[in-house]
């Protein structure tokens, strides 16, 4: 598996940190935790992706982020005063995640400098992720919004410098959900992409052909 906030560790105090933590298996579409939940734990994801997704002011579902292999989900519990969950997580596939209680991530961010500086870029990045989608939000029309989070989806599950075809296990809706709009617009953007080669729609998948293309079309 990827380490995540753990590769600022040696192989050893790696090790030790990976035998405490509690690994859970979840079903596609299962529920990790609800938004306001009470946060005592802090996971790492080991296998599958799984979506972040809050309820806005007007009662509408909106989709945050997409975290894969490495990435670290519920980092909330590290800020001072915040106990409360900010965000419902789900499994968009079987998923794999590895935990900490809130008092053994207290104890190895006090042992391993490394880790606390780690764990804290990852609060600061997603922070500064937030705050660009609240940008895009306002400036950026909904159907590059779509392709823009393609872009995301194929980079996360193909990995850094993928070569196409990078074939998605997602669903328009996932992606609707993610890019703060409907299915119907996520399909009038995505059938724009099919017509000029870029994307090929299936059941359950979508696949990237051109993600060049597709970058200058969602910009």
């Amino acid at each position: 598996m990827q380490w995540g906030f753990l590769s600022a560790l040696s192989e050893e105090d790696r090790r030790d940190v990976h035998r405490r933590m509690v690994r859970r298996k979840f079903r596609r579409n299962e529920i990790v935790f609800h938004e306001g939940d009470l946060g005592d734990r802090l996971y790492l994801v080991a296998k599958g992706f799984l979506l972040a997704r809050v309820i806005t002011i007007d009662g509408d579902e909106s989709a945050l982020s997409v975290m894969g292999p490495g990435d670290v989900i519920g980092e909330i519990i590290l800020l001072e005063g915040q106990d409360r969950r900010s965000a419902t997580i789900v499994a968009l596939e079987p998923s794999e995640l590895l935990s900490l209680s809130a008092d053994e991530v207290a104890e190895v961010r006090e042992k391993h400098a490394a880790v606390d500086r780690a764990l804290t870029a990852v609060v600061a990045d997603r922070i500064r992720s937030l705050l660009e989608l609240l940008e895009e939000a306002r400036y950026v029309p909904a159907d590059k919004r779509v392709l823009r989070r393609l872009l995301d989806l194929a980079q996360l599950v193909g990995g850094e410098g993928a070569e196409a075809p990078i074939d998605i296990r997602f669903t328009q809706e996932d992606l609707a959900a993610m890019a703060g709009t409907t299915r119907p617009t996520a399909n009038r953007a995505l059938q724009k992409a099919v017509e000029n080669d870029m994307v090929e729609l299936g059941r359950r998948r979508i696949t990237v052909l051109d993600p060049d293309g597709l970058d200058r079309l969602a910009h």
